[in-house]
């Protein structure tokens, strides 16, 4: 890795650690992936126990990617927190007629309001960080 890569990391990395510190807490909708285990394990390193790591829980989800979802947040130690999510039970997510995008999204945004509403009762101002930095 060069130096200009390396300080461009440093930089990005700097950005968000300032970002996350400021916040009184933060929810973190965790998925497995690359960008939600970052901003968890961030968000963790940075916060402490006043980040919750969230996963939704659904069939549409695959249960060997739920597992490594698992293990990993077991791994930090980041005390997953699993909501359970009842999209297919609607039938336009199963027709998906208006696009899968726009399913998801609205079942995502159902979620992350139940998880608000959870998270709400055990931290004094929940945050969120809801856009790349």
């Amino acid at each position: 890795m060069n130096s200009t890569t390396e300080s461009f990391l440093a930089e990005r990395e700097s950005k968000l650690t300032d970002t996350l510190s400021r916040l009184a807490s933060v929810v973190v909708a965790y998925s497995g992936g690359v960008d939600s285990s970052l901003l968890a394990y961030y968000a963790r390193k940075t916060l402490g126990a006043r980040a919750r790591i969230v996963i939704a829980v659904s069939p549409s989800l695959a249960a060997d990617e739920l597992e490594e979802a698992r293990l990993q947040a077991e791994q930090f130690d980041w005390q997953l927190v699993e909501v359970i999510t009842e999209e297919v039970d609607n039938p336009d997510y199963r027709k998906n007629k208006r696009g899968e995008w726009e399913i998801v999204d609205k079942y995502s945004s159902r979620g992350s309001q139940k998880l608000a509403m959870y998270n709400d009762a055990a931290l004094d101002q929940p945050g969120v960080i809801a856009a790349a930095l």
